[in-house]
């Protein structure tokens, strides 16, 4: 399942109706710039996040879920976003107001503990196989994609993708070009994913 491969309609349908909830938002509490706090944020956050899992859902059996609770060596806390297939959890997703350096430190920390509880839950430790998962970091409007290893390797930290959402003004196609391009990266970060579950191999070259 890739972007390249789905139904351009399907695509283009999930990016409007995202679009539309973020208007509603505009309408009912304002501009990200109003907003006094990671919760306020985390509206813009999910509704960005319903629209790429709902693409990627017509063809794979994944969830997203809130305030999840996440416990391991590295302590106990509550992902903001996980997306899971099953109990296997794919990518954890942190929403900061404007503290990122804290962001990517709690996501991390995170990650690392899906990672083994993705092992633990698929018994891969005992094979040796190292496992990972994605990470997300946001305000909103700045996206931030990475990934953490079993054995705390993380990979590069992206650029960030930027979501217009300081003018309610804005034109729909704008914001949609904006979305267009988040949604294609997610989406593939989660497709390769699902591959490496579906064929462990491919995990190795994935990571190394």
């Amino acid at each position: 399942m890739h972007v390249d491969s789905m139904p351009r309609s399907e695509f283009e349908d999930q990016l409007t109706f995202t679009v539309v909830q973020i208007k509603q938002i505009f309408h009912t509490m304002s501009t990200i710039d109003y907003c006094a706090n990671e919760s306020e944020r985390a509206e813009f956050a999910s509704v960005i996040l319903r629209g790429i899992v709902s693409t990627v859902a017509r063809s794979e059996n994944i969830t997203l879920r809130k305030e999840y609770d996440l416990s391991g060596t590295n302590g106990n806390g509550k992902a903001d976003f996980p997306i899971l297939q099953g109990g296997h959890i794919l990518c954890v997703i942190e929403v900061k107001n404007h503290d990122l350096e804290k962001g990517f430190c709690q996501n991390l920390v995170q990650a690392q503990t899906a990672c083994l509880t993705n092992n633990e839950r698929s018994q891969k430790r005992k094979q040796n196989e190292l496992e990972y998962v994605y990470g997300l970091v946001t305000t909103g409007e700045k996206w931030f994609l990475t990934m953490v290893t079993s054995d705390s390797r993380v990979g590069a930290v992206s650029e960030p993708i930027c979501i217009r959402l300081s003018n309610s003004d804005i034109d729909d196609d704008a914001i949609k070009e904006n979305l267009r391009a988040l949604f294609s990266a997610v989406i593939t970060m989660l497709s390769d994913k699902l591959e490496s579950i579906k064929e462990p191999k491919t995990k190795s070259s994935k990571i190394n």
